[in-house]
C-alpha cells in the first residue's frame, strides 16, 4: 500500500526570507491512488505579523480570524504524527517546504521537512510536461488541462487546494503520458486594425505606467498588414491581452502589457477621459459675460442661447415709410468678455429694484468677517454697451437679484454646513423643502463662480511654492427610493488636500447630474452598448444603468443621472489639478493604496514627471519591518524612517525617483481631515447608522438604511463642493489655535496660509459675488484714474 500525503500552506506573504509566517495548513491522505477522507487543517496565530495585501486577495483570511488560534509551534506534533512518515505530495514544493522548514527552525524543532520525508512537487512534473522553461504552471491551469473540476473553488483556501491537488495527483498516476500542449478554452481572437484605443484630441493615455521604464510615455504603435492582407501581432514593445473576469463580465477588460519591463495597466477610452474632463472643465469654468451677439439661433439640446440681434432700418415703400428690423452679423467681441477686455466695452445705464422681503419669513442679519451687516434694500442691474456692434446687455451685480425671500440666505448656507438637517431647516426658516434645493443649487453655482474668480485672479502667486498634496478615495452612500427596493448606491468623492494648509484642490464624486441622462439611456439602447464588450463600448466612463453593480447584491446604479467608473473620475480628477500643479514650482503628491492610482497618476501628470517638478508616492499603514522591502511589480515597498503624525506609521511605494528622501514627508493625514470635515460637517454624509432587524420581510444580506444619506445624490454632490469652497476661505483655523496656551497667531484659511488670498472672506462675499460687479468697479475705478 502506497500512503501519500498532499500538503498546501496559507501564508501573510510570498517570503519567508521576509518574515512572512503559515496562518494555516491543510493534509490531506492518498492511498493507492484514493482520497481515503483523513484530513487535517488548522489556522495559526503568526505572531503579528500582518497579512499583505497581495495574500489577502489570494486567500481572503482576515487577520481578526486569527488573534485566537494557536501558534505553529503548539501543533508542529501533531502535523508530524499525521504524516507518519508518509511521501509528501506539494503544488509548489518550494514555496510550502521553505515555509514549513522556517515554522520548524522558530519552534526549534529537530524536525526537516526536505531530508526526513521524500517529496514530489506537480507543478514541476506538468510543467515539464509541456516544457515550459520556467517551470512554472497555475494550479487552475493544471486542474482545467487534467479534467478536474475546479468550479466548488472562489478563493485560495489550503483545504480546497490540498483536495484538488490530490485528485490531480491521482489523475497524473493513473495516465500512461502527461499532456504536452494546453488546450485553448477561448476562440482566436481575429487581428484588429486598432488593437488599442486610438488618441482623442491628442490625447494617449495608453502607456507603460513605470516611471523608470524606457516606455513611459511612449504609446503602442498601430499594426501594419502583412502580405496575406491580415493585421499582423506587432505594436512595438507592448502586447495586448483580455482579461475575463469569472464573476462578473462586466469587468472584462484589455490589458497592456510592456514587454521591456513587464508592467502590466488596463487599456483605458481616451475618448471617454477626455469626456469626462470637458464635462467637468465646463462646470468649473468661469462664466463671464460678453456681447451677446452670436447671430445664433436658440439650441436647447446644445445650450446655444438665443444670440440674433436686430436693428431697425427704414424703407419706402410705394411712396410710405416703413419699419424692419435687420438681423446683426455676429460681433467680433462675442469671446471679448467683460473683465480681460473691458475696453471694448462702455457702461451703460443702471437698473434699480427695490427688495421686498417675503412675509412670514425669518429676517435674520449676521456681521460678516468686518463686522458689517448687510442689510440690502436694493438690488442693482448694469447695463453694457458693446463698442463694436453697439448691442446693449445687463448684467446683475449681486447675483441674489429676483430672489423675493433673499433674507434667508444666509442662515440657510450655514446651516448646510453645520450639520443641519433638511427637516429641522424646513421647519426653523418656515420654508419648504423645494426651496431648500433650489438655494443649494444657487450656493454650488455661487461657490464655484467665487472660487474660480479667486483662481483667475491669484493663482500666479503660486509659483514659487513648495507643497506636499495628499489624495484619496471618500466612499459614501445614498439610501434607496423605493420601499420596495432596499439596495443603496455607493458614490465615490475623489479629493486632493494640501497637508500643510488644509487647503482642498478639487473634490470630484462620481456622479454626473450635468447630462441629459434620459437621452443617454436611449443612445446606449440604439448603439448596443449592453450587447458590446465594456472594452468595446463608446461610452466606457459609465456604467449602464440597468447593469448596475453585479457583484455585490447590497448596491444598485441611481434611478436618475449618469454613474461614472472612478478610474474615469480619477483621470478627470487628475486633468484638474494640471492647473494648480503646473503654477507650482515643486509637488509631493501622496496617494492611497487604493485601485488606480499608481496607473492613473503617472499617465496623466507625466509631464510633470519628467520635468522634475512632481514626485510622487503610494502610502499604506505598516506591514515591513526596518530595513525590510517587498517586491510589488516594477516597484517596491519600503517602510517610512519617521511617522509625519506620531505613532501612524506607514509604507511607501516610490513611483519616481528623486535626488531626496521626498517620502519622508509622506501622509495623507491632510485629505483624511479634510474627509473628517465633510463627515461632520455635512449631514447627507453621516457614517450610516445601522437599521433595526425587519423579520417581516426578507433583507437584502449586510443591508444599512443610512438615516442620513435617504437624499438626491445630485445635492450631495453640491454640498461636498460648497463645503469645499466654504473650508478653503471662510472656515479659519481659530478653534486649533485657541487650544494652544499663550498662542497669539491670527486665525487664517487654508487659502490664505496657502498665499492664494490674504483676506478672512464671509458667506455674505460668496452670496454677494457677482462678475458684473467686478467689471463695474474695475471700469469705473479706471475711468477716475483717467479723468484726474
Amino acid at each position: 500500500m502506497k500512503r501519500q500525503i498532499v500538503v498546501d500552506t496559507e501564508t501573510t506573504g510570498v517570503s519567508h526570507l521576509r518574515g512572512h509566517r503559515i496562518i494555516e495548513i491543510a493534509l490531506v491522505e492518498v492511498n493507492d491512488n484514493k482520497i481515503t477522507g483523513n484530513t487535517y487543517q488548522s489556522y495559526f496565530y503568526p505572531d503579528g505579523r500582518k497579512i499583505t495585501k497581495g495574500a489577502y486577495k489570494v486567500h481572503q483570511i482576515e487577520n481578526d480570524l486569527l488573534v485566537n488560534k494557536p501558534i505553529f509551534k503548539d501543533k508542529i506534533e501533531e502535523i508530524k504524527n499525521f504524516i507518519d512518515g508518509a511521501e509528501l505530495v506539494f503544488f509548489n514544493k518550494e514555496f510550502d517546504l521553505n515555509f514549513l522548514n522556517n515554522e520548524a527552525n522558530i519552534a526549534n524543532h529537530e524536525i526537516d521537512f526536505k531530508i526526513n520525508y521524500k517529496s514530489i512537487c506537480l507543478m514541476e512534473i506538468i510543467a515539464n510536461g509541456l516544457s515550459r522553461k520556467n517551470g512554472r504552471i497555475s494550479l487552475d491551469t493544471a486542474c482545467r488541462i487534467y479534467g478536474i473540476d475546479t468550479s466548488g473553488r472562489e478563493v485560495h483556501g489550503a483545504l480546497i487546494d490540498t483536495t484538488l491537488t490530490a485528485e490531480l495527483l491521482i489523475e497524473l498516476q493513473l495516465r500512461s503520458e502527461l499532456i504536452k500542449r494546453v488546450p485553448h478554452t477561448n476562440e482566436r481572437r481575429e487581428r484588429e486594425k486598432f488593437p488599442f484605443p486610438r488618441a482623442y484630441k491628442d490625447q494617449q493615455y495608453n502607456f507603460c505606467k513605470n516611471t523608470k521604464c524606457k516606455n513611459f510615455g511612449v504609446p503602442p504603435t498601430f499594426p501594419k498588414k502583412d502580405k496575406n492582407g491580415k493585421y499582423s501581432n506587432d505594436i512595438g514593445d507592448y502586447r495586448v491581452q483580455i482579461y475575463r473576469s469569472k464573476k462578473n463580465s462586466n469587468k472584462n477588460a484589455k490589458v497592456l502589457v510592456c514587454k521591456l519591463c513587464k508592467t502590466a495597466s488596463y487599456l483605458y477610452s481616451n475618448k471617454s477621459i477626455v469626456q469626462e474632463t470637458e464635462r467637468l472643465k465646463s462646470i468649473y469654468e468661469l462664466k463671464i459675460p460678453s456681447c451677446p451677439n452670436t447671430a445664433l439661433k436658440p439650441n436647447i439640446s446644445k445650450g446655444i442661447p438665443d444670440g440674433r440681434r436686430y436693428k431697425k432700418i427704414q424703407k419706402k415703400i410705394k411712396g410710405n415709410l416703413k419699419t424692419f428690423n435687420r438681423l446683426k452679423a455676429a460681433c467680433s467681441n462675442v469671446k471679448q468678455d467683460i473683465i480681460n477686455y473691458s475696453d471694448s466695452y462702455w457702461l451703460d445705464s443702471k437698473s434699480v429694484k427695490k427688495i421686498k422681503n417675503s412675509k412670514g419669513l425669518p429676517k435674520i442679519s449676521h456681521p460678516d468677517s468686518t463686522g458689517k451687516y448687510h442689510n440690502n434694500n436694493i438690488f442693482i442691474s448694469q447695463k453694457f454697451k458693446c463698442k463694436k456692434c453697439h448691442t446693449k446687455f445687463s448684467v446683475p451685480l449681486n447675483a441674489q437679484k429676483g430672489q423675493s425671500n433673499y433674507q434667508i440666505n444666509y442662515q440657510l448656507f450655514s446651516e448646510l454646513v453645520n450639520k443641519g438637517i433638511i427637516n429641522r431647516i424646513s421647519e426653523k426658516l418656515r420654508i419648504n423643502h423645494s426651496l431648500i434645493y433650489s438655494r443649494i443649487e444657487f450656493f454650488y453655482n455661487q461657490c464655484i463662480q467665487f472660487d474660480q474668480y479667486m483662481l483667475h485672479k491669484n493663482i500666479c502667486k503660486l509659483q514659487n511654492k513648495k507643497i506636499n498634496m495628499s489624495i484619496d478615495k471618500q466612499l459614501f452612500y445614498s439610501n434607496w427610493t423605493s420601499k420596495k427596493d432596499a439596495r443603496r448606491t455607493l458614490f465615490v468623492n475623489i479629493s486632493t488636500v494640501d497637508n500643510s494648509t488644509r487647503f482642498a484642490f478639487a473634490s470630484t464624486v462620481n456622479f454626473d447630474f450635468t447630462s441629459n441622462y434620459k437621452s443617454f439611456y436611449k443612445e446606449f439602447i440604439r448603439i448596443g452598448e449592453y450587447k458590446k464588450e465594456v472594452y468595446n463600448r463608446r461610452y466606457q466612463q459609465y456604467i449602464l444603468p440597468e447593469e448596475g453593480i453585479n457583484d455585490d447584491l447590497t448596491l444598485k446604479a441611481p434611478s436618475k443621472h449618469l454613474l461614472v467608473h472612478q478610474t474615469y473620475s480619477l483621470f478627470s480628477h487628475l486633468e484638474l489639478l494640471k492647473k494648480y500643479i503646473n503654477n507650482l514650482n515643486k509637488v509631493n503628491l501622496f496617494g492611497d493604496d487604493d485601485v488606480g492610482f499608481d496607473s492613473a497618476i503617472p499617465k496623466v501628470l507625466r509631464e510633470n514627471i519628467e520635468s522634475n517638478k512632481l514626485n510622487v508616492c503610494i502610502v499604506r499603514p505598516q506591514q515591513l519591518k526596518k530595513n525590510e522591502v517587498e517586491k510589488d511589480g516594477a516597484y517596491q515597498w519600503i517602510p517610512q524612517e519617521k511617522p509625519v503624525i506620531k505613532g501612524k506609521y506607514i509604507d511607501v511605494k516610490l513611483l519616481t525617483d528623486s535626488t531626496y528622501k521626498f517620502y519622508n514627508h509622506a501622509s495623507l493625514h491632510g485629505v483624511d481631515n479634510y474627509f473628517q470635515v465633510l463627515r461632520r460637517r455635512l449631514n447627507m454624509l453621516e457614517r450610516p447608522l445601522k437599521s433595526s432587524p425587519n423579520t417581516s420581510t426578507e433583507k437584502v444580506k449586510d443591508d444599512k438604511w443610512n438615516v442620513y444619506g435617504s437624499y438626491n445624490p445630485k445635492y450631495i454632490s453640491m454640498l461636498i463642493e460648497i463645503m469645499r469652497v466654504y473650508n478653503n476661505y471662510i472656515l479659519t483655523d481659530e478653534k486649533s489655535i485657541a487650544k494652544k496656551k499663550g498662542c497669539t497667531d491670527i486665525p487664517q484659511t487654508p487659502a490664505q496660509k496657502l498665499g492664494l488670498v490674504d483676506t478672512v472672506y464671509s458667506i455674505y462675499d460668496i452670496l454677494d459675488f457677482s462678475v458684473g460687479k467686478v467689471a463695474v468697479d474695475f471700469m469705473e475705478q479706471f475711468s477716475k484714474k483717467s479723468a484726474v
